[in-house]
């Protein structure tokens, strides 16, 4: 299985470095819009303790988004209500919480708002996640049985660019 996470995630890295790119090129460069945006932050980065996410716009409201910090990583695709990267969007996305094997804590896929000001600066996001694998680092701490349902939220700041 972890085989499996390691060749979907260099996949989906992959896409967003090669394809997201071209992608972006053929967007309109209209005054005030913006492609890419990187964010730091508490729980950013796949709900690392402290993180970094960068995204790209791959068409005018579809935005492909990677993140890693200190521990784990993760991946979403984000549905902006506007047509640039500094919008507000709904976020389907991959957590994955410390690393992978025996430092694993746990793997959430789930769906979130993410909030960003029109500007440039606060961002934050909120929703619900299902967990997926749990980790021997996470295994006593649900004892066996980890939630149906778990809360998912980060705050941090964004550059757009």
């Amino acid at each position: 299985m972890n085989k499996i996470f390691s060749c979907v995630s260099m996949l989906l890295l992959t896409l967003v470095i090669v394809c997201g790119s071209a992608f972006a090129q053929n967007l309109p460069s209209g005054k005030g819009e913006h492609k890419q945006a990187i964010t730091i932050g508490l729980l950013q980065g796949g709900g690392s303790l402290v993180g970094i996410d960068y995204e790209i716009l791959i068409s005018n409201n579809l935005g492909l988004q990677i993140g890693a910090g200190f521990i784990g990583f993760g991946a979403s695709v984000n549905y902006h209500f506007k047509p640039q990267v500094n919008s507000s969007a709904i976020s389907f996305g991959i957590w994955n919480q410390g690393l992978l094997g025996e430092r694993l804590g746990q793997r959430i896929l789930g769906i979130t708002y993410l909030y960003r000001q029109q500007r440039g600066g606060l961002t934050a996001q909120i929703g619900l996640g299902t967990v997926i694998k749990v980790g021997e680092l996470m295994e006593d701490f649900y004892g066996g049985n980890p939630p149906l349902v778990i809360l998912l939220y980060s705050i941090g700041w964004y550059l757009k660019f």
